[in-house]
Order: structure tokens, then C-alpha cells, then sequence
């Protein structure tokens, strides 16, 4: 018999599926009380890790903190680019292009990550400030 976790764990994980597996699927958003993100985290730990992890998408966090509105989609590009490059996998995000806006290069980024491996899920967390 599962624990209260191992449900909602388990809840979590079934939402993911569903969610993955729909064709139109571009964004899944869970809304969760403050008591409730720990669970969510657990989640996301435990499905970035190799051994425990049971879905085969590649889940990246990312926590940039939401400053400015102008400037936020380098900044997640650029941790993106940390991420890639920390990982040593020798993926190209590609150059960013004159007049390009911050989310253009962020989505641009975002593309080229998803030609390399097959399945990509951004999280992105609101934090206060």
C-alpha cells in the first residue's frame, strides 16, 4: 500500500504521462500551494536522476528569477547555456543573431536543445523576490 508521498508522487508522475503523451501538448502548468512545491521538487529531483527517474524526457530547472521583463529571456538563456555547458554534452544552442529579443534567443535556444534530444521540459519557478 502506498504512503500520502508515494500518491502524490505517483499522481504527479501520471499527470506528466498524460500531459507527454498528448500530441498538441505545448505547456503544462501545475498551480500548487506554497505546502505543496516541496512535492513537486521531489518530483522533479527524482525524475532527473538516472536511476530513480521513470520518464524518459530530459527535465531542466530553470530558477532565473524574474527581474526584469526586458531583460529576462538572456537571462534564461544564458543559464540554459550554463546548463548545457556544465553537462559537457557538446550541445550547440546556436549564436544569438542581431535584433534578436531576449525570448527569441531564449525560444531559439529552447529549439536547438530539443533537435538534439528528443523530449525537453523547461521548468520554470516563480520565486518571491
Amino acid at each position: 500500500m502506498k504512503n500520502a508521498v508515494e500518491k502524490r508522487l505517483g499522481w504527479l508522475h501520471n499527470q506528466w504521462v498524460e500531459f507527454a503523451q498528448a500530441p498538441d501538448a505545448r505547456l503544462l502548468r501545475w498551480l500548487v500551494e506554497p505546502s505543496e512545491a516541496r512535492m513537486v521538487e521531489a518530483w522533479l529531483k527524482k525524475e532527473g536522476d538516472e536511476r530513480t527517474g521513470e520518464c524518459p524526457d530530459l527535465f531542466l530547472r530553470l530558477d532565473t528569477p524574474f527581474l526584469q521583463p526586458e531583460t529576462y529571456g538572456l537571462e534564461l538563456r544564458a543559464a540554459l547555456v550554463a546548463m548545457v555547458e556544465e553537462s559537457q554534452e557538446g550541445v550547440s544552442l546556436g549564436r544569438m543573431t542581431p535584433g534578436q529579443s531576449g525570448v527569441e534567443a531564449f525560444f531559439g535556444a529552447c529549439e536547438a536543445l530539443h533537435r538534439h534530444y528528443e523530449s525537453v521540459c523547461e521548468v520554470l519557478e516563480h520565486r518571491p523576490i
